[in-house]
C-alpha cells in the first residue's frame, strides 16, 4: 500500500510539472493490488498476486486536450510524459465540451471513512486455501467436484489538478465464489462478498452450494424445449441476486449513463418524470450504502452524488461527467471515469421489499423458473433495454411452492421496462461486489434483492450432448 502521503506527493509533482509547461489539467493515480486463490477440479492451481500503478495525465491548453498513461512515478518519467502530452495537445482538435477543472471542496467525505482492514490487506492466504480445501471435501461427500476462487483486492485512487484540488481514497473488497459440478451436467453456484475478508463466512458459502448441488442431484431433469427450438415460451421467474445483479449491471452501462441518455440511446431518454415500471421498482446510485467499497469522488475530483434513476416506477435521472453535463446543460454528478463512453454508476442499489426467498418460492403455484446466475449477459437493443442472457449454475422448475425439476441452461430475452412492470415480489437487498478486474480493482458493487417476475420469455435451451 502506497498510502495517502506518497500518492499525494506523486500527484503534486505531476501537477506542478504541468503548470511549469504552461498547461492546465488533471492527474489520476490508481494503485491496485489483487490476490486470488483459484481451484479447479478440487486442486488449487493458481495463487497470483498482482500489483499495478497507473498514472494518467489529462492536459489541456485552451480547448485543446490530450492524455497519456504510464506506470512509473519517478521525476524523469513524469517530466518526459508531460512533454509528450504537451506535444499531443498541440496537434489535437478543439473540444468545446471540456469539463471544468474542479475546485477543492470544503468538505472531504473520504476523511471520515473507516481505516483499511489489515487482514484484507494481508490477503489471508491461509484462510483462502482452507476454504477451498473444505469446499472440495464437502463436494466429494456428494460425489461432486468443487472449483472456486477467493479474491481480495485493495485500491488507492488519487486525483489532483492544476487548480489546487487533491483528493485520495482507499478501499478493499473480498469475494468467495464456488461452483460445484457433477454427473449429468450438474452445476451449482454460491458467492459471498464483503469489504473485509473477515466478513465472509466460507462455511455459509460451502453449505449453500452443497445444498443446491444436492437438490439438483435429486431432482428429475426437464427441458422445456426438448422437442426442438420451437416458439418462445413464457414462464414466471424467480431471480437470485446474482442473476438480477447482471441485469442491473447492464442498465448501469447503457441505461443510467448520462451520455447514452443525452444521445437518445438509453431507455430513459426523453422520459424524465414518466412512469415506466411498476411502483415497486426503485434504483439509485449510492456510494454511502452500507457494505459498499466507498469511492466518494470521481476521476475529475468531483464529489459523488447519490442519484435516483427510477423512483417508485418514475424516471428521475442519470449520472453525468463534466463533459456530458456541459453538453446537456446539467450539473456533473461526480461519476466521471475519464472515458469516451460517458459515466457509469459504480454503486447500484435496487431497492428490495420485505418478502423472504422462502416466501417467494412458496408463492409459486404455476410452473416458475428459478434462475441462479446469468451467463453472457447482453443488451442488443439499448434504446429498449432488451436484456439477453443464458441461465447457468442452477436453473430449476418450481411448482406449488417446491422445486420439482432441474433444467438445462435456458436462453432468456426481456424488455426491461415491461418486465419491471410485472415484478410481483422482492426480498430485502443482498450485496454483490464485482469479483476481480484483472489489474485494476474498482469499487463496483450492487445491492439487489431476490425478485419474482411474471410472464418472462425464454427462446430456447442449450441442449446437453
Amino acid at each position: 500500500m502506497y498510502g495517502r502521503d506518497k500518492v499525494s506527493e506523486i500527484l503534486e509533482r505531476a501537477t506542478k510539472t504541468l503548470s511549469r509547461e504552461g498547461l492546465e489539467g488533471e492527474v489520476v493515480c490508481n494503485v491496485s493490488e489483487e490476490q486470488t486463490v483459484r481451484s479447479a477440479w478440487g486442486q488449487i492451481h493458481q495463487s497470483p498476486l498482482a500489483r499495478s500503478l497507473d498514472i494518467t495525465i489529462y492536459a489541456r491548453n485552451g480547448k485543446k486536450s490530450a492524455s497519456v498513461s504510464f506506470g512509473d512515478y519517478n521525476t524523469k518519467a513524469i517530466r518526459s510524459n508531460v512533454k509528450r502530452v504537451k506535444d499531443l495537445v498541440a496537434v489535437s482538435p478543439e473540444n468545446p465540451y471540456l469539463n471544468d477543472l474542479a475546485l477543492q471542496p470544503k468538505v472531504l467525505p473520504e476523511l471520515f471513512l473507516p481505516p483499511i482492514d489489515e487482514e484484507t490487506l494481508g490477503h489471508a492466504w491461509e484462510k483462502k486455501a482452507i476454504a477451498l480445501r473444505d469446499a472440495q471435501f464437502a463436494a466429494g461427500s456428494i460425489r461432486c467436484v468443487a472449483s472456486g476462487r477467493f479474491f481480495t483486492g485493495l485500491a488507492e485512487i488519487g486525483v489532483a489538478n492544476t487548480n489546487g484540488l487533491l483528493r485520495y481514497s482507499a478501499f478493499t473488497g473480498s469475494v468467495f465464489s464456488l461452483v460445484v459440478t457433477g454427473e449429468h451436467h450438474l452445476s451449482a453456484l454460491a458467492t459471498e462478498s464483503h469489504t473485509r475478508v473477515g466478513g465472509i463466512s466460507p462455511e455459509a458459502v460451502i453449505a449453500e452450494v452443497i445444498e443446491k448441488a444436492s437438490q439438483a442431484r435429486n431432482l428429475p431433469f426437464y427441458d422445456p424445449f426438448a422437442s426442438g427450438k420451437g416458439p418462445a415460451k413464457q414462464f414466471d421467474i424467480l431471480l437470485h441476486p446474482h442473476a438480477l445483479a447482471s441485469w442491473a449491471q447492464g442498465l448501469s452501462y447503457y441505461g443510467f449513463n448520462g451520455l447514452m441518455v443525452h444521445e437518445k440511446q438509453s431507455f430513459l431518454s426523453g422520459k424524465l418524470g414518466q412512469m415506466i415500471t411498476g411502483k415497486n421498482i426503485s434504483l439509485r446510485d449510492d456510494w454511502k450504502y452500507p457494505g459498499f467499497p466507498a469511492m466518494p469522488f470521481d476521476f475529475e475530483g468531483v464529489t459523488r452524488m447519490q442519484i435516483p434513476f427510477i423512483e417508485n416506477g418514475r424516471v428521475r435521472g442519470a449520472v453525468y461527467d463534466g463533459s456530458t453535463a456541459k453538453k446537456a446543460n446539467l450539473t456533473p454528478t461526480g461519476h466521471s471515469l475519464k472515458g469516451s463512453w460517458g459515466s457509469i454508476p459504480l454503486h447500484i442499489v435496487f431497492e428490495g421489499g420485505n418478502t423472504t426467498e422462502e416466501e417467494l418460492i412458496a408463492s409459486c403455484e404455476k410452473p416458475t423458473i428459478y434462475v441462479t446466475y446469468f451467463n453472457y449477459p447482453g443488451m442488443p437493443d439499448k434504446r429498449e433495454a432488451v436484456f439477453t442472457a443464458t441461465t447457468r449454475h442452477g436453473t430449476f422448475l418450481v411448482e406449488n411452492g417446491r422445486f420439482t425439476h432441474v433444467l438445462p441452461p435456458l436462453r432468456f430475452k426481456e424488455q426491461t421496462a415491461e418486465a419491471f412492470k410485472r415484478v410481483e415480489g422482492l426480498s430485502p437487498t443482498t450485496l454483490v461486489i464485482e469479483e476481480e478486474n484483472y489489474g485494476d480493482f474498482y469499487p463496483q458493487s450492487i445491492a439487489v434483492p431476490f425478485a419474482k417476475i411474471t410472464n418472462c420469455t425464454f427462446v430456447g435451451s442449450n441442449k446437453y450432448k
